[in-house]
């Protein structure tokens, strides 16, 4: 099951409020953790981390898409790993 495709689509939506996208993403980030989706989790924090670099916070970005890196590492998850790189070289 592809996991990345919000990820890719969320980075192509610059015109998009980033405030509700910001409450969306953190109450989903809730969700997965209460079920202990740690995929979910590692998308949630890459896209949480997506919103903060379009609102020009790089340092918040860059600290939620290295805690979405730690968990996929956790769990092995090789393609996200590469997805959440990818990430972190398109940040300032």
């Amino acid at each position: 099951m592809p996991r990345r495709s919000t990820t890719w689509g969320l980075l192509r939506t610059r015109e998009a409020t980033t405030h509700p996208l910001k409450k969306c993403m953190s109450e989903g980030l809730a969700i997965v953790r209460e079920v202990g989706d740690r995929s979910g989790i590692s998308n949630a924090l890459d896209n949480l981390g997506l919103v903060a670099n379009e609102q020009r916070d790089c340092p918040v970005a860059k600290a939620l898409v290295e805690k979405a890196l730690a968990v996929l590492r956790d769990v092995g998850e090789r393609s996200g790993i590469t997805t959440s790189l990818s990430i972190l070289e398109l940040l300032p």
